[in-house]
């Protein structure tokens, strides 16, 4: 079975001790594994054929770029950022919870695109 990661929180065993697997990771797993639920989608089962173009992200950023746009000026932490519960409050349905991480990621595009 392949997966997409889709949320942080995921970590892999490494020689120093662990790292977190980034967003937008596909793997071969045996299983479902139902204790990362809401933070990875399948993208295909045994026997399938798989077409990941990782150029896309299925609309995700997209969907964090509306919901901040969406947001009101009681919205930003002291430092200017997007507050991640705000974002998540405004993300469609059924959407995997947006992370600080992914957060800073769309809102450091989006700053240096207004610039």
């Amino acid at each position: 079975m392949q997966i997409e990661i889709t949320a942080g929180g995921i970590y892999r065993a490494t020689k120093e001790g662990s790292e977190e697997i980034p967003v937008g990771t596909v793997m071969t797993v045996s299983k479902e594994p139902v204790q990362w639920k809401g933070r990875y989608r399948i993208i295909g089962k045994g026997g399938d054929t798989m077409v990941v173009n990782p150029a896309t992200d299925g609309g995700r950023e997209k969907a964090i770029r509306d919901a901040i746009m969406g947001l009101s000026e009681d919205d930003f932490t002291a430092q200017g950022k997007p507050e991640v519960d705000a974002i998540n409050t405004l993300m469609p349905e059924s959407s995997a919870t947006v992370t600080a991480k992914e957060r800073d990621a769309v809102w450091s595009k989006m700053q240096d695109e207004a610039e």
